[in-house]
């Protein structure tokens, strides 16, 4: 799984369904077929409906580029919730988006490496 973007002290209470919830590092992360099934089996989904996989941003004019589905994972596993490709990039925010690109693309083999990802300080300040 690729992750290139983080939420920085993401309010989880916006993805829980009881409302309740802490700030704690969301990633983008962009997942083939098999990594959204195992994700899907340990994490629970809130939305009803995945979205269809897409290609990545960067990969939108390449007819054979993979097809992705794309996650909002909580560094701590505490949820996840499904996208579709654009919500990083959505006019909806406003110019305001909280997603702040990583000084490095991550691969991830497992949930856990999320974990180890460093969000540097100043990515943290930048949407306060």
């Amino acid at each position: 799984m690729k992750i290139s973007l983080c939420w920085p002290d993401c309010n989880a209470s916006r993805f829980s369904e009881d409302g309740a919830g802490e700030q704690v590092d969301g990633f983008w992360c962009e997942c083939d077929a098999d990594e959204a099934g195992h994700l899907m089996t340990r994490i629970p989904i809130s939305r009803k409906r995945l979205p269809e996989p897409e290609r990545a941003f960067d990969q939108r004019d390449n007819p054979d580029a993979p097809l992705c589905y794309f996650f909002l994972v909580a560094r701590d596993l505490s949820f996840a919730e499904a996208f579709d490709w654009h919500y990083p990039f959505h006019h909806g925010w406003n110019a305001y988006s909280p997603f702040r690109k990583l000084p490095q693309h991550y691969w991830a083999d497992r949930l856990e490496d999320l974990q180890g990802i460093t969000v540097p300080d100043d990515l943290r300040t930048q949407h306060e």
